[in-house]
Parts: structure tokens; sequence; C-alpha cells
């Protein structure tokens, strides 16, 4: 038999160990909401973002999707679509031209449409490239500029209220403009693109330069320009290959060294504005020329790719898109995947060294 007042004290202990076990639960699970999780660099997550194992960040692992002036790429081939899909992976850097590649027509909204339903159907996130930006009242050196007009139905047709029609979040306004001109042109047209594209779509992150390197003269330009203007950037991107015509132990070697160049580009962000901003890297791979040497080397690919992810992960980089999944890039040597010319359409897509090696780190980090 119990003592007198056992049963009572035994309820209150009981209560209160369920109530201490209630709250560890809410500690240990977790809720599925991103909202309160910050990127590796310490920052808010960028639109879809997410932080998988070992505080990776999931927008490590994206593409390009190009357009390919024989209109041989993502678009016209469901299989790489579904390859992209099954792999897992995340971003997929988009090129939105004013005007085709491919003929010189203006793109319609069906063309917008097509390229937005690439990236649902491959599973993944919209980074959308507006290139070549040019002043509406300037004259067009080519079919290839954007006027600011047409940007502004761009990003209003993809700001999440048109049935069918994915919605864009993420722009990189221009592509590589410190090949074709000075930061002053650049940050002029920035500066009367990205207050009205904003207006059009608040929830949207604006980004920029989007240099051919880890140029920092360059990004410290554009930094100054606009931290004058007060139109900031929401992110800060750049390219970067390992090697131009080298042998395979100089590639692997300039792969260790992608960890300096995010870092450099972060601290020029940091001695400009005087705080932080989400760093990608838009644009990567062994080789922007046609080495096919390289290409065809299955195990270095694999390797160069294992060690540029892991740079990019110790450098706490936010974003990063490979290039690119498939447009004749490089003469198809950056591709990854080939096409083959004859079988039955849905067994001509063969995939390559680097898609697999993606894949595997995927599968790593995925939680």
């Amino acid at each position: 038999m119990w003592p007198k007042n056992t049963r009572l004290y035994l309820t209150i202990i009981a209560i209160l160990v369920l109530m201490l076990i209630g709250d560890g639960c809410k500690v240990a699970i977790p809720s599925g909401d991103n909202s309160t999780q910050t990127s590796p660099s310490g920052l808010p997550l960028l639109p879809g973002q997410q932080i998988w194992k070992d505080g990776v960040s999931s927008y490590l692992f994206g593409t390009n999707d190009t357009e390919e002036w024989e209109g041989i790429n993502v678009e016209t081939i469901p299989s790489i679509q579904h390859y992209l899909k099954q792999g897992r992976f995340t971003l997929m850097r988009s090129f939105f031209f004013h005007n085709s590649l491919n003929g010189g027509h203006e793109n319609t909204d069906a063309d917008i449409q097509r390229r937005i339903n690439t990236i649902t159907n491959s599973g993944m996130n919209c980074l959308g490239v507006i290139p070549h930006i040019l002043l509406q009242s300037a004259p067009k050196p080519g079919n290839s500029y954007t006027d600011l007009g047409w940007a502004k139905h761009l990003v209003s047709l993809l700001d999440g209220t048109h049935p069918g029609y994915q919605e864009c979040d993420m722009y990189e306004i221009g592509n590589e403009p410190d090949l074709t001109g000075d930061a002053k042109n650049y940050v002029s047209e920035w500066n009367t693109f990205v207050p009205q594209l904003r207006a059009i779509n608040p929830r949207a992150k604006f980004i920029g330069p989007v240099s051919y390197t880890n140029n920092l003269s360059y990004i410290r330009w554009f930094l100054q320009g606009v931290q004058a203007s007060g139109v900031l950037p929401d992110a800060v991107t750049f390219h970067a290959y390992g090697c131009v015509n080298q042998t395979v132990s100089q590639c692997l070697q300039n792969a260790h060294n992608y960890g300096d160049g995010i870092k450099g580009v972060r601290n020029t962000v940091e001695s400009v504005l005087h705080k932080n901003l989400p760093i990608g890297l838009t644009e990567w791979n062994f080789d922007p020329g046609s080495n096919s040497v390289l290409g065809s080397n299955d195990a270095f690919m694999k390797q160069f790719t294992e060690i540029a992810i892991n740079q990019f992960i110790s450098a706490h980089l936010d974003f990063a898109n490979q290039f690119d999944a498939m447009s004749y890039a490089g003469y198809g040597t950056l591709d990854m995947f080939n096409v083959l010319w004859q079988g039955p359409p849905d067994q001509r897509t063969v995939p390559k060294a680097q898609y697999y090696a993606l894949v595997q780190l995927i599968n790593k980090y995925h939680p």
C-alpha cells in the first residue's frame, strides 16, 4: 500500500517529467520551416534555398540552361529535364533573352513560358538572367540586348500571379558586363533597371555584377557605385573556370583555389559595404573552351567536381551553377549530357561523369 499522499506526489512528478520531455521534443524534432535558418554565410536564406546536412547550402547544386544556336538544349530534350529532377538538382540559371539567338526574333510569352516550364519540369528553382541590359533610350547595337520595357514585362509575367508560369524570385542583371564595358556604364544601367523591377516584384532578389572572373577591381567599382546610389544588390555573383588548356595536375591544383577566390569576393563586399551579402558562383567548370581531352577524362571530371564542391562548402558559398546542363557548350565538352544522333528519342540522352559526380554529392548532403 502506498503511503498517504504518495499518489499525489507521483502524479505531480509525472506531470513535470512530461513537461520537460515535451520541451525537449520541441527542440529535437525539426518543424520543416526554414524561416529561422540562416545560410552558410550567416544570412537569411534566399528564395527556395534550404540547408542540408553539415550546413551545406542546397543551392550549391545548380546548373545553367543557356540558349543554343541550333536549338539543342535542355528545353528541347525532356529526358535531360528528367535526369535533373531525378538527380535532385536545385537551382537552374536560365537565360531570358529579349531576342532569340536563334533567328533574332523577339521572344514571346510562349518562349518565356517554355523556359520557365523547363525549370519546373526539372524540379528546380529559378535564377533568371536578364542579359546584355541596355537603357531604353540608347541605340541597340545588336539583337541580343535587353531594353527596360521588355525586362519589366518579364519580371511581371513571372511574379507568381499568372497561371501557367512558375514564379521566378531571383534575377541576375546582365551577364559578364566587364567583358564589354566599364563599371560606370553597368552601374548606370543597374540604377535604372533594378528600382523599377523591384517595384514590380518586391519579393525578388536582384543580383550583380555577374563578372566573368572574380574581378575584384570591377566588383569593387560596382559596389562603390551602388553604395553611392543606395540601390544595393541582394547578392554578388561572379564566374570562374578552373583552367585554360592546362594539364590534369594543373587543373586539379587550380580547383583547390576556388575557396580563396570566393573569400576574396566576400572580403571585397565587406570592405566596401561594411556588411555581408550572399555570394554566388553562377558559372563554373574546368575550362571555358573546348578541351575535349580533359572533358572526356571521366576520372579527372569526377575529381575536379568533388574538389570544387568541397571548396565551395569550406568557403561558405551560398549558391553555385555548373556550366552547363546541355547546349553544346565548348563543342559539348562542358555539357553534363551527351545526345546521341541515332536511336529512340527517350534513349538518346547519356549522362556524363560530371553529372554522376554531382548526384553523388547531392546524395551525400541531401537530408
